[in-house]
């Protein structure tokens, strides 16, 4: 979707009042140290993929992240433990405002959460870091092997040049799936949409207008002289939308337990996985060994 300047100057108005009616604290958080790579997501009952997409980040060199939780905070907090005493995780607890709508429509209320977290992080936290990924944690980034880059530290380290980057987002299915798979998301499934048909972002911090609005898949970012990789080549985005049957199913659950209500059933489930579909490289599965290391490691394996 284009957008225009005078709709960057209506929703950074309408954020801006939407934070100061439900008293938003503009006050920055500073943390111990400032992160190479940082990683930004709002989050609502993700208990089951939560461990494994923090363990694959950690192997993509992602250093911090920060947690939007638009759910159960407590709980949250009780599955992140180990990684919040190490200091890798920051649960910032968001629940939802009741009665807040988004362009005047129930259905796209979520996304009003979604971009005041966003928002909140970049007047509060975004110091913190010097390049940020923006994701949802059904969505791992990861550079294709023909690039010899192992991570995404590695590649940002290569390009000083660049400041803001679109990742080429493929959505997959539930690849036959009825029941949840036992075992990694990443190692599950392995059929795509044939070409991407979306794209997020990630940029440097002194890139970033800090400004109270941003959107899920651009930051809004200044003019400056680092350069913009709109086609990016090194890097892609696996978007496991649906997963299982059953996992969509649950998904739908708590979509219908307070935000979002009504907006994803079962006949988007069948008609998105009644597309036609191709198997994927498969270059993911080169992570799954030290992933399921890493969730070892922190006796998460279960989560």
């Amino acid at each position: 979707m284009r957008r225009y300047p005078g709709y960057f100057i209506y929703t950074n108005y309408k954020s801006g009042m939407i934070r100061k009616k439900y008293h938003f604290s503009d006050a920055k958080v500073d943390l111990p140290r400032k992160a190479k790579l940082g990683m930004l997501a709002i989050m609502r009952a993700e208990d089951k993929f939560i461990c494994e997409w923090i363990c694959y980040y950690k192997l993509m060199g992602v250093d911090h992240f920060y947690l939007y939780d638009n759910g159960d905070y407590e709980k949250s907090c009780n599955i992140l433990d180990p990684f919040i005493k190490e200091g890798s995780v920051t649960v910032i607890p968001f629940p939802e405002i009741k009665g807040l709508v988004y362009n005047g429509t129930e259905k796209n209320k979520e996304q009003c959460m979604q971009y005041l977290a966003y928002g909140d992080f970049l007047v509060r936290y975004m110091h913190n870091v010097e390049w940020i990924i923006k994701v949802d944690i059904d969505e791992f980034v990861y550079p294709k092997q023909i690039s010899g880059f192992n991570s995404i530290l590695e590649y940002i380290n290569s390009i000083p040049d660049v400041g803001n980057i679109r990742i080429p987002s493929y959505y997959f299915g539930s690849s036959g799936h009825i029941s949840a798979p036992d075992d990694l998301v990443i190692s599950s499934y392995g059929m795509r949409m044939a070409e991407p048909t979306t794209y997020k972002s990630m940029a440097r911090s002194e890139c970033i207008l800090r400004q109270n609005y941003s959107t899920a898949h651009d930051f809004n970012v200044k003019i400056t002289n680092k350069k913009n990789l709109f086609n990016e080549e090194v890097l892609v985005l696996n978007h496991y939308y649906t997963k299982s049957r059953e996992d969509f199913i649950n998904k739908v659950k708590n979509y219908n337990n307070g935000y979002m209500d009504g907006f994803k059933d079962l006949d988007l489930f069948n008609n998105f996985n009644s597309q036609p579909m191709v198997q994927d490289s498969g270059e993911i599965l080169r992570y799954s060994k030290e992933t399921k290391d890493l969730l070892k490691k922190y006796n998460r394996l279960d989560c």
